[in-house]
């Protein structure tokens, strides 16, 4: 890759970046071809030749054109250069003709070249386009149907030739005649695979194969400006912008509704209908239809859709809706619904089953039957309903309930369910039921769960919806969608995939159409997935021995390597070429002569063997891609470690006579000093032993306390209010949580007019005032400077504001006496406190934190030495 920054070399695993102080000749590449094993760079001042290892440079001295080298192509057996300045430039490996307008070049400003069997092909910035057969130019400008001036992108199609340029668009010139597409483009780069590529500068990419399509920012592009396009062996596109490197992968993921959050689909009437987050409800035939509000819905934020006596139902968070085409019906709690938050639909032959934050709703059409934890279901808050034969269930945030129609039967984790957080159920084809939590996916068999995570390979244990596609679950995770064959996951599909969305690509939804595409809605969108265009990479991925050590110095491979038998740790370094799939590269390998089998499949790049004995050894590595496609032959090194002198056959008889000789003096010797280093062995181990747990037990207080006030410090303070969230999330009924943030009034003027060592015993002095006023459970930290926090699990706001006053008076009547000084000191106290939270999410701390340092920030607005309070309402944190 050529960059503003130098010549980059990418193996799919690490990129390795040449520059000036390698010896390339300048830094900002412009052109690169390989021509047999050399690769020649041409930048913005020369000429570089490389042959892997070394530069060699040519500059206008050299004889080469002046300026920039944009282009390199090689025609009739020479390698020609296109430059800024000196026109064109032609090399026979010892010295460079030049070719100017003096010769026939319509400017001395060449953009781009192409060659064919024929003709080299010349775009020009200022001059158009040229053709050379050796001898002579001919030129093509407005005379010849020809209107662009500047052409920077030749690509040969047949015999149809391609010119894109900056101020015309692209031209097709056939059978003598030039047609015009795309006037008011800036064509960059071209490119030719299974269809043909064109690049344009904030355009993005243009893709031709029965028609044109456009690709850009809106599809996953890095950026819209393209500068260069490379096909590679796999069929990979490979996109240099001005933002970094897009790479194309097919066509199987197709994106809608860029950045609407999309909670649902289903297939109604012909069309994709989509539930969104905040934009209403919307229809997908040929066009977006999109109705809101406006049209009578009850709510632009719905969760859910299902079909129910043929009218179309829509959960909202203000209540049902029902559409027949026409118009909007509603249903609300005045109508009997149990909850004007319904999150999931259900639909039955007989009847419409409703989730709810307040239980559940049975809809026959006419009136609603509620149902609760007083009949029996496990939790009230229900987030996902699903049909199994005769009966049904339900997930809820306290486990699972199934309903056979008279009575509820429950399961939590008491039965082995991995985590009580249920967000979707679904039975396989085989029979087998999965619960899909917020710790993994279940598997029960009616008598036991069996639990996979991300030990199994998930890339996240959050699971938030299922369905089953060609024998396989597909898992909607925090982190992607997992394809899971039931004990493994076979692939991930996630943005680095080819999923257009944010990092982690969460599928809110899933579902299968008429058509068997899949569909799932993300935070971003909603993405179409067509399994006829996922084609498997069948290119074996070519492997290579990147790097052999020998006792850590690097060796050059040869045929014929011989070590001394001290030398005898290796290390090799190897890598598998598939740029289609990178990250699911796998490897195998084997030490022949070592090792009596293949190993097990690993991702690892490289291996180390230490204290190899002498022999003759065989390393042999092969590679895998991501589609199970193994390389056609292994790469291999062969070599030899020679035995120490003391093996041969004359060392080891000389050695034998001298050995019977000393063996009985020898043994007695030996066994008194094996006791004797015993002795000191086991002293000195006993020694260090005593020095190692008293320096780990040091830095475990330094890792959390506070230096001066030897209190907590503002790590485990954060720490221990993310477990204590979690711990109350985590109960049947979560109960409050506070927190307090104070700081010592005017605390500033007091250090600058007494000193720091005066106002150090305050902070320590005033640490014991408060230690000794809190809890066993609570946890006080220094919060930074003179602000301190106290975290209060289990306490109502009642309760915080009576410590918190508490604190206040034992600090105010509190005489400091320091250097023969009495001092006085006020403190102001926020509060921050949440009630029963229904999830986790990282903002609810940060909302903690916020309430209580703006209460904080309120006591020291309102005159110091006081008591303010601010109460999270949850709805504000779920978002």
């Amino acid at each position: 890759m050529g960059t503003g920054g130098g010549l980059v070399k990418y193996n799919g695993a690490e990129f390795i970046t040449y520059t000036v102080s390698d010896g390339l000749i300048n830094n900002t590449v412009r052109a690169i071809l390989k021509d047999n094993e050399i690769l020649w760079v041409g930048t913005n001042n020369g000429l570089s030749q490389f042959n892997g290892k070394t530069f060699r440079n040519y500059t206008f001295n050299d004889g080469l054109g002046k300026g920039t080298i944009w282009c390199i192509s090689r025609f009739q057996g020479y390698l020609w250069f296109g430059t800024s300045e000196g026109g064109l430039s032609r090399f026979d490996g010892k010295r460079f003709i030049t070719y100017t307008t003096q010769d026939g070049l319509p400017n001395n400003y060449i953009y781009s070249l192409l060659s064919d069997d024929k003709y080299l092909w010349i775009g020009t910035s200022g001059g158009g386009l040229s053709r050379f057969d050796g001898k002579n130019f001919m030129n093509y400008g407005e005379k010849e149907g020809f209107y662009g001036k500047t052409v920077r992108a030749l690509l040969k199609q047949g015999s149809i030739l391609w010119v894109g340029t900056r101020d015309r668009g692209l031209f097709k010139f056939e059978n003598n005649e030039f047609i015009n597409y795309f006037p008011e483009d800036d064509i960059y780069c071209a490119a030719l695979g299974k269809d043909l590529w064109f690049g344009t500068i904030g355009d993005g990419i243009i893709r031709h194969k029965d028609n044109f399509k456009r690709y850009d920012i809106q599809n996953g592009l890095i950026a819209n400006n393209i500068y260069s396009i490379l096909i590679d062996k796999e069929n990979s596109v490979w996109l240099t912008t001005n933002n970094g490197i897009s790479k194309i992968l097919s066509d199987k993921f197709l994106n809608y509704l860029e950045n609407k959050i999309v909670m649902s689909i289903y297939d109604y009437k012909n069309a994709i209908w989509f539930g969104t987050y905040q934009d209403g409800l919307i229809k997908f035939d040929t066009d977006f239809i999109t109705y809101t509000t406006k049209n009578g819905l009850s709510s632009n934020q719905i969760w859910d859709l299902a079909e129910f006596k043929d009218k179309l139902y829509i959960a909202t968070f203000e209540g049902l809706n029902s559409f027949d085409g026409k118009r909007f019906e509603k249903y609300t709690q005045k109508d009997g619904l149990i909850s004007n938050a319904v999150v999931d639909i259900l639909s039955t032959e007989n009847f419409l089953w409703l989730a709810t934050a307040q239980g559940i709703s049975k809809f026959d059409g006419k009136k609603f039957i509620n149902y609760t934890t007083k009949n029996g279901l496990v939790n009230n808050y229900v987030r996902y309903i699903y049909q199994d034969g005769n009966k049904i269930w339900f997930a809820t945030e306290g486990g699972a309930s199934c309903f056979d129609g008279k009575k509820f039967k429950n399961y939590t984790t008491n039965e082995g369910l991995s985590n009580n957080r249920v967000n979707t159920i679904f039975r396989d084809r085989k029979g087998i039921l999965w619960l899909g939590t917020n710790l993994g996916i279940n598997k029960f068999d009616g008598k036991n769960f069996t639990i996979y995570t991300t030990k199994n390979g998930l890339s996240d244990n959050n699971i938030v919806s299922v369905i089953e596609y060609d024998g396989n679950l597909w898992l909607g995770t925090d982190k992607g969608l997992n394809i899971f064959d039931g004990e493994k996951v076979i692939k991930v599909y996630n943005q680095k995939k080819g999923l257009v969305g944010d990092e982690t690509c969460t599928p809110n939804s899933l579902y299968l159409d008429i058509q068997r595409n899949i569909w799932f809605g993300i935070t971003k969108g909603v993405i179409k997935y067509i399994p006829q265009n996922d084609i498997p990479n069948k290119v074996p991925p070519p492997v290579y021995i990147e790097k052999f050590l020998v006792n850590n110095s690097p060796i050059e491979q040869s045929e014929n390597l011989k070590f001394k038998y001290n030398q005898n740790n290796i290390d090799f370094f190897y890598i598998g070429l598939s740029f289609k799939d990178e990250q699911d590269v796998r490897y195998q390998y084997r030490l022949e002569g070592y090792d009596k089998d293949w190993s097990k499949i690993t991702e690892k790049r490289e291996i180390r063997y230490t204290n190899l004995n002498n022999g003759h050894y065989t390393f042999k590595i092969t590679a895998r891609n991501g589609d199970g496609y193994w390389s056609k032959t292994p790469a291999q090194l062969y070599f030899t470690i020679l035995p120490p002198f003391w093996e041969t056959w004359w060392f080891i008889g000389v050695s034998i006579i001298g050995l019977l000789v000393l063996v009985v003096a020898g043994y007695r010797y030996r066994v008194n000093k094996i006791k004797r280093e015993k002795k000191i062995l086991e002293e000195i181990i006993r020694e260090r032993t005593r020095e190692l747990e008293e320096k780990s037990k040091l830095l475990n207080e330094l890792a959390i306390t506070d230096e001066l006030t030897k209190i907590y410090n503002r790590r485990f303070f954060m720490e221990t209010l993310n477990q204590e969230i979690r711990k109350m999330i985590r109960r049947k009924h979560p109960d409050s949580l506070a927190l307090i943030i104070l700081d010592i009034d005017h605390f500033k003027r007091f250090n600058d007019k007494y000193g720091h060592r005066t106002g150090d015993y305050i902070l320590t002095s005033m640490v014991k005032i408060l230690k000794n006023r809190i809890r066993s459970n609570d946890t006080l930290a220094r919060y930074g400077g003179e602000e301190f926090s106290v975290i209060l699990p289990s306490t109502d706001l009642k309760g915080a504001q009576t410590l918190a006053e508490d604190l206040r008076q034992s600090v105010k009547n509190t005489s400091f006496q320091f250097d023969d000084q009495l001092f006085k000191i006020t403190i102001s106290l926020g509060i921050g406190i949440v009630r029963s939270p229904r999830f986790f999410h990282e903002r609810l701390i940060d909302n903690l934190i916020k309430a209580a340092d703006d209460a904080l920030y309120e006591a020291k607005n309102s005159g110091r030495n006081q008591v303010c309070f601010r109460e999270i309402i949850y709805e504000e944190i779920e978002i």
